[in-house]
């Protein structure tokens, strides 16, 4: 894979659907490593300041930074539900 597509907007992205993560970008959704390795910055979610080690089958949330590896992911949870989706409505100041 060599990481070039379509962009589609990712809260119409469907559960099962393929997306391509690339080295410094963020995981726009949750959901499950198909194919590549790599390392994750999972810091600002979890607090963990070393790297996670992915692969196929690992389970990846979103909002962390992936490293240098090219990743193929299946989306496990639609965009609402994503773990960067539930975080951002944590900081909403009611009016």
């Amino acid at each position: 894979a060599d990481g070039h597509g379509k962009y589609r907007w990712i809260r119409r992205c469907a559960i099962g659907s393929v997306l391509v993560v690339r080295p410094g970008e963020k995981v726009p959704i949750d959901g499950e490593v198909i194919s590549g390795e790599s390392t994750l910055n999972t810091a600002a979610l979890t607090g963990e300041s070393k790297p996670r080690f992915v692969h196929p089958g690992s389970e990846i949330i979103s909002g962390c930074v992936n490293g240098d590896g090219l990743l193929k992911l299946r989306t496990t949870k639609l965009y609402g539900e994503s773990t960067v989706a539930r975080s951002w409505t944590w900081w909403k100041i009611p009016a």
